[in-house]
């Protein structure tokens, strides 16, 4: 964790791990592999995931997600 971060912030960050991995699998049991909102949704926590400097972990089941719905997670050089 780290500096000044708190419980809080991790508690967060689960449930946004949670919310995203549910919502992809729930698409993809309903047949529905490919849903643009949900990847607009999805490029849109990527990009806020960045600003606000989540965790590797929260970043990367973003990207795999994306992945699942053909999609190509944003490469982005630090």
């Amino acid at each position: 964790m780290l500096a000044g971060r708190t419980d809080t912030d991790d508690f967060f960050e689960t449930l946004l791990r949670r919310l995203i991995t549910d919502a992809v699998i729930g698409g993809i049991t309903h047949g529905n592999s490919r849903d643009d909102r949900l990847v607009i949704r999805l490029r849109q926590y990527d990009k806020r995931a960045r600003l606000e400097r989540l965790s590797s972990q929260t970043r990367q089941v973003i990207a795999s997600a994306l992945r699942l719905l053909g999609e190509e997670p944003e490469v982005v050089r630090a």
